[in-house]
């Protein structure tokens, strides 16, 4: 990857890691999980407000709000991985079936800690997916229409010029997605 422009994580400063903010940090996790794992996937009724509280509750009980959503996407992201391996669109499971206990969510959990043990080492190490988590905050974030805008372009150059062209293709399909979760 190339690594010519770096980000930094504003949000981790700046108070996520308090619990006001849990709501956005959850809307923003089910956005990438949606565009990343369930394009194909109907959603059952009831299916977006009750990932949404599920996806709060599990951000909302961790000591640090904002490392937990980070987590969460790597972690969706590590799931995206295996189904691209298994030459898959999108899961077949209900998005409350994979994060359920014992579901897909808790198959990520081993090779989470591997990804972390490798950022020991190369802190630059799937550099994007955390890039990818922070643009898809960023843009959840109640703004004036042009500094989304702004915004909006800043990452879609990022991920441009770092040549992850699949994160930019889910950082452009979450953000279209984020009209119809952000209303839960």
């Amino acid at each position: 990857m190339n690594t010519k422009f770096q980000f930094t994580e504003y949000h981790h400063r700046s108070g996520y890691a308090s619990n006001e903010n849990v709501p956005v940090l959850a809307a923003a996790a089910i956005c990438l999980a949606r565009a990343a794992l369930f394009t194909n996937v109907k959603w059952e009724r009831n299916q977006g407000p009750n990932l949404f509280r599920m996806v709060k509750t599990t951000i909302f009980f961790m000591n640090d709000p904002y490392q937990c959503y980070v987590e969460f996407c790597e972690r969706v992201m590590i799931a995206r991985q295996n189904l691209l391996r298994s030459k898959q669109a999108s899961l077949a499971l209900q998005p409350m079936e994979w994060l359920a206990q014992d579901g897909g969510f808790d198959k990520t959990k081993t090779a989470h800690e591997r990804l972390q043990a490798k950022r020991e080492s190369d802190q630059l190490y799937k550099l994007e997916w955390k890039a990818l988590a922070e643009a898809i905050l960023e843009m959840h974030e109640r703004q004036p229409r042009l500094l989304s805008r702004i915004i909006s372009a800043y990452w879609q150059e990022w991920f441009a010029a770092n040549g992850v062209m699949e994160e930019l293709r889910l950082f452009r399909e979450a953000i279209s997605n984020k009209s119809t979760i952000i209303k839960l």
